[in-house]
């Protein structure tokens, strides 16, 4: 019965009305039966953009799919158009292991100039999961900094014990001179656990004097989330609070009280600190913190100062 109404919705697509073309792809996705799968990849090489796009829609909406649709998928990877790519990977996302196949062009679309392609590219791969553990390995030493960063990213998702190799690769990436890529690293390297926490530290402390706002806010939110294991970051993130920014300043009076009770006595020494902001910033995070020796400190600092 289904081919009954191919020729039909086929037809459609030769009126001059564009909604028309839309809401006909999009039927021929809905119908979800393997055999419209045919006419679905025949749409997705079209030389009308939109058309392929839906197309491309359409084929991640068939009902148990077959294998022949990753490759109509695999190669709009490779798209000019954005929109085209970032279908085609949102639909190889949708499959998950079903896509095994397309894992050496997926990881090597890792380095997508546009981000919401890299976004679901690396989804794509975190769902196929296991199988795609060579490739992303391999991809981490990639002098791409995007692939780099992405591939450490779904390593870690698959299965954060891969952490032991994500860290020495993403080192580098902290250097890269693209302030994004920096942030990114720093992002995924905040998400690290157990013992590799402390030791991302010290790859962290030097971009807390990045020219990058953005990456100096971000490394400041890093050493706040992993919290205590970041003490040795407590005399930098104090002097922080003569950052330009105050969204920076701010991060890190927050950084400094999710590391508590570590951070207690550099922070009493910042109460005589020559400079008001510091003095006044070191106040909010012992008050944050809240210790006795916290509580005290600042009893003592505001009978003076008021």
């Amino acid at each position: 019965m289904v081919l009954k109404h191919i020729p039909v919705l086929l037809q459609l697509l030769n009126s001059e009305q564009e909604d028309l073309h839309s809401n006909t792809v999009k039927t021929l996705g809905q119908i979800g039966d393997p055999l419209v799968v045919p006419v679905l990849i025949k749409l997705s090489q079209h030389d009308v953009e939109w058309i392929r796009v839906e197309a491309i829609k359409a084929l991640g909406n068939i009902g148990k799919p077959p294998p022949k649709i990753i490759p109509p998928l695999v190669s709009a990877l490779a798209d000019s158009n954005r929109h085209i790519r970032q279908a085609a990977a949102e639909e190889l996302e949708k499959l998950g292991k079903i896509a095994s196949s397309a894992i050496p062009q997926l990881v090597h679309a890792l380095s997508d100039e546009d981000f919401r392609v890299r976004k679901h590219v690396t989804g794509a791969l975190v769902e196929i999961g296991i199988p795609a553990v060579a490739n992303l390995t391999n991809a981490l030493h990639s002098p791409l900094g995007w692939k780099t960063v992405h591939a450490a990213e779904a390593l870690w998702k698959i299965q954060p014990v891969h952490q032991q190799i994500i860290i020495p690769a993403l080192v580098p990436a902290l250097r890269h001179f693209d302030w994004q890529i920096r942030r990114s690293a720093v992002r995924i390297l905040a998400n690290q656990t157990g013992e590799a926490t402390q030791r991302v530290v010290p790859y962290l402390i030097p971009l807390l004097d990045d020219f990058q706002t953005e990456v100096r806010f971000e490394t400041t939110k890093a050493l706040g989330q992993i919290g205590k294991p970041a003490h040795s970051a407590v005399p930098v993130l104090i002097a922080t609070f003569n950052d330009s920014n105050l969204k920076v300043r701010a991060e890190a009076v927050e950084a400094l009280a999710q590391i508590g009770e570590a951070s207690v006595r550099e922070l009493i020494r910042a109460l005589k600190h020559k400079k008001a902001n510091v003095r006044d910033n070191a106040r909010i995070a012992l008050k944050r913190i809240g210790t006795a020796d916290a509580k005290q400190a600042v009893a003592a600092y505001e009978k003076h100062r008021f």
